[in-house]
Order: structure tokens, then sequence, then C-alpha cells
């Protein structure tokens, strides 16, 4: 009996190697992390040069010292193109001199604005619809120690002074009023109410909380205290200040006086988000 010897041969599993699988895998991923990342790096020159024409422009019409600093938002912000929402545009613009008001700190903003495609991509619109439309003005203490009369100013939260302290309609006035007589003349300190009235802003003293030479503030002569609080008392009419509509708020937060206006279900154009200014003297312009 002849014996027959089989031969065997591996039969395929129909897998390809981990090693394979492994590799194509991170072949795959790498392809689309660059992707990602070159779209991320377009989307960013977009915005960047959307940004920067709202800046020009608004520079170029504004009469301002310096260009202001622009922001849209929008992740991706070329999603804009296909949405027609602008998720906001936000512009600020330093040391601006309001005609008849003084130079301040002015921040504009609106939201959830509706564009059409080569308004996205140019920056350029005018009537499109808003949700909101905001903007907001910051003095310093010197800008409104100059409107008081009172050239060392200090102005300080009731509750917390800190710079990361929360925004209060409660504060200190602290500085030496003019037109005092020698004897009575000094650093006071007062506490004032910051309120908005009738599309009006008000500074208004409640009380003396702090004298020149440790006198008792209800020991102050009555003649004296008038004076005082007098001195610190302001009224910013709202006709002055620059904005679309009446002030909504005013607070004080690190030192520093706000006041905010806002618009709500309103159109918007570019020129809405600059500041009102006055034409600069020669040597504010910017230099080349």
């Amino acid at each position: 009996m002849t014996e027959t010897t089989a031969e065997t041969t591996p039969q395929s599993t129909g897998r390809r190697p981990r090693r394979t699988v492994t590799t194509v895998v991170l072949i795959v991923v790498a392809a689309l992390t660059a992707t990602l990342g070159v779209a991320v790096v377009a989307d960013s020159l977009v915005a960047a040069r959307v940004e920067k024409r709202i800046s020009d422009r608004i520079f170029r019409e504004s009469h301002l010292a310096t260009p202001p600093h622009v922001q849209v938002t929008g992740m991706p912000y070329l999603a804009a193109v296909f949405t027609h929402k602008v998720p906001s545009i936000h512009v600020e613009s330093t040391d601006v001199e309001i005609p008849g008001f003084g130079r301040v700190t002015v921040s504009s903003s609106a939201t959830k604005i509706t564009l059409g495609r080569d308004a996205v991509l140019s920056g350029d619109f005018s009537d499109a619809p808003a949700q909101e439309v905001f903007t907001r003005i910051q003095m310093d203490t010197v800008e409104l120690g100059e409107r008081m009369g009172i050239a060392d100013l200090g102005l300080t939260s009731q509750d917390d002074s800190s710079p990361t302290g929360g925004w209060e309609t409660e504060a200190y006035l602290s500085g030496t009023p003019a037109g005092l007589a020698e004897e009575d003349s000094g650093r006071y300190e007062v506490g004032v109410r910051l309120r908005v009235w009738q599309g009006d802003v008000y500074l208004t003293p409640t009380e003396i909380t702090d004298t020149p030479d440790s006198t008792a503030p209800g020991d102050v002569d009555d003649d004296v205290a008038e004076k005082v609080l007098d001195a610190f008392t302001l009224e910013l009419p709202g006709g002055d200040l620059p904005f679309r509509s009446p002030p909504r708020r005013v607070y004080t937060a690190g030192g520093t006086l706000f006041v905010e206006a806002e618009q709500n279900y309103t159109r918007v154009s570019v020129t809405d988000l600059a500041p009102r200014s006055r034409p600069l003297d020669e040597d504010e312009q910017a230099g080349l």
C-alpha cells in the first residue's frame, strides 16, 4: 500500500497585517490634521483681512490718532459665507476726543449681524440687521477730574476696589475741591451714587466720608459741606455722549467710570461702530 502525503498550505484569513492597518490609519489622521490646519490658517487669514479693512476704514474716516482694534468672531469665521450670520464685530478706539465732551475710550459691538457673502468677505456693510448694537465709553480719573475741576481726583468702588472687581453703582470720590477757604481746604472723600435718569448720567454725592484734618465728617461746617458735595457732583447730558441711543447704565470698576448704551433688533453699518470724534490737530495725527 502506497502512502500519500498531503501537502498543507497556509490558508488566507483575509486580514491585513496589524502593522499595515496601523500605518494606514496614521497616514489618514496625518492627512486630515494637515487639511484641518490649512483650513484654520486660511480662515484666520480671511478674518484678519476683514478686521484690518474695518479698522482702516474707521481710522481713515473718524479722525483717530491710532487705528482701532477690531475683532470679528466665528468658529470658523468663513461659516458665515453660508449661514450669513456673523456672531459679533467688536471695535475699540482709545484716546478718542469727543466734541464737547473730552477724551475717552470707546468700545462698540454688533452681534448676530446678517450679511451677504460679499460683505462677510470684505467687511464692508451698511444697514445690516443685527440683534444688538452696543456702545461703551470709559473715563479715567484724569478726564473726570478735568470736568469737576479737581486735579487729584480719585475713584474707588465701595465694595471691591481691585482691578478685577465687578461693576458697582456706588463709589467713593476723593480729591481737593477748589474754592474753599485755606483753613477748610484739603483732600476730602465722599460717597456717590451713579445713576442714569431720563437719558442723562448723574454722579451724586450722598455724604462726606473723610476730611483733610481728621475732623469727623458730621462735624464739618454746613456751608463747607455743601461746597464739598457740590464740587463732586457731575452731570453728563445724554446728548453729549457718543451714543446712537440714550445711555442705559453707568458703573465703576477698577477705578474707571463706564457708561453704556444699547439697541436691540436694529440695523447697523460699519460707520455706526466708529466713534464720533473731532478732527485731529496736525501734531495729533499719526506719523508715517
